[in-house]
């Protein structure tokens, strides 16, 4: 399966009107997809699965592993949105599907170009003299 399908059933879910499910419970499903979307693209991207000795512990475990790259802050932001909508029911999300979906869409961005040459980090990193 292309963890990229994770994407577009978010897109669907947010696009489908129903007067029988609320907006909001498609908002929180959307945000979940983006999430394990995003957590099964970056396992592929990065050539790692989850080992059995982390299976109690895989978020920690994906976030361990890219934390050394430019993705790691929006991963935890889409983490944390991921966590609101699944567990706090109480709390309405609908606004945070559109930040989910930025998170998603700059780490999608930097997992298929991460080394882009317009990044000052990158140039200082690879470009300076040694």
């Amino acid at each position: 399966m292309d963890p990229k399908e994770f994407f577009s059933i978010a897109e669907c879910l947010v696009d489908m009107k129903n007067e029988k499910i609320s907006e909001e419970i498609c908002y929180r499903t959307a945000i979940n997809r983006l999430y394990y979307g995003t957590f099964h693209l970056i396992q592929l991207k990065y050539y790692f699965k989850i080992p059995p000795s982390a299976s109690k512990y895989p978020h920690k475990y994906v976030k361990n592993k890219i934390k050394n790259t430019k993705i790691l802050g929006d991963y935890k932001d889409l983490e944390k949105y991921r966590v609101d909508a699944d567990y706090h029911i109480d709390k309405k999300i609908s606004n945070l599907h559109k930040y989910a979906l930025q998170c998603q869409k700059r780490i999608f961005k930097n997992l298929e170009n991460p080394y882009d040459d317009d990044d000052e980090e990158y140039y200082n990193k690879f470009h300076k003299k040694r």
